[in-house]
């Protein structure tokens, strides 16, 4: 970080050739405050990506997962044309059956349902995210309780924000990314 007139930013933005950047604090890091006039003045710290960010395309969707140092997961969806947008009237009981913990998940939906009921009437991107959060709870031996999602639409282009915190395994988050697309191809959606 350089010094000085109380404006600079990470010399990481700067650099050429250097990983994208987000401008996200790592969880219990405070943030780097440079003295100015007497005073403190904060600068965000920009947590840089552990990983190139990686591209699936299924009949569903096309999805860029992008990995951060502070055990962020960022997924953007981008639904195909013809492909489903929610999951209204799908058969889920095997996507249930073959992650039986999935009927543990919590919602936070404003209508105080379990996300079994939600999953019956849902953005196939918010399925996807609680996929995602059991697969890297089951393979990666993490808790639950630990890992937290939220799903987020952009309206133009329609493109959906997956965010899930908790996580530091980029590698494992690319295996569980990549093996929740394959489950929910399987799905008659």
């Amino acid at each position: 970080m350089r010094q000085g007139d109380g404006s600079s930013v990470s010399l990481l933005m700067r650099q050429k050739n250097r990983p994208p950047v987000s401008p996200l604090r790592a969880p219990g890091v405070p943030s780097p405050c440079l003295p100015s006039a007497g005073a403190q003045q904060c600068v965000k710290l920009y947590v840089p990506l552990t990983h190139e960010p990686r591209t699936w395309t299924s009949r569903l969707a096309v999805v860029t997962l992008h990995s951060y140092a502070d055990g962020t997961l960022r997924l953007y969806y981008e639904p195909r044309p013809a492909a489903p947008q929610v999951t209204t009237g799908a058969d889920l009981a095997p996507l249930f059956a073959a992650l039986p913990g999935l009927r543990r998940h919590r919602c936070d939906n404003g209508r105080h349902q379990s996300f079994y009921d939600e999953a019956r009437h849902t953005e196939v991107a918010h399925l996807l995210e609680h996929v995602l959060i059991e697969l890297l709870a089951t393979d990666g031996g993490v808790a639950r309780s630990q890992i937290q999602g939220a799903t987020n639409l952009d309206e133009a282009p329609r493109r959906y924000r997956i965010r899930i915190s908790g996580w530091d395994n980029a590698a494992q988050a690319e295996n569980s990314v990549e093996k929740a697309l394959l489950l929910l191809e399987d799905q008659e959606l």
